[in-house]
């Protein structure tokens, strides 16, 4: 297997997409230095995760419950190891 080398028209394609990333990421750089930290991790005890995870196994067995084809398979398919 041989590796071609890359035509000028692709070059040229991926040193404007390299210098308009380098421009992109000192353009967020200079916003991020000017705008207060977003804090991500506000959370309390992880409270949505808890809420989101309770949802998701209601839905999951409403679905078991309802379903007359492959349960076995969907049950055994859906069990974490």
């Amino acid at each position: 297997m041989s590796v071609k080398s890359i035509s000028k028209p692709t070059r040229q394609i991926i040193d404007d997409i390299s210098k308009t990333s380098s421009a992109a990421v000192d353009k967020l750089e200079k916003l991020a230095s000017l705008s207060p930290l977003i804090k991500l991790d506000t959370e309390k005890d992880g409270q949505v995760e808890q809420m989101t995870r309770d949802a998701i196994r209601t839905t999951t067995a409403k679905e078991f419950l309802a379903s007359k084809e492959d349960f076995e398979l969907k049950l055994l398919i859906s069990v974490r190891p």
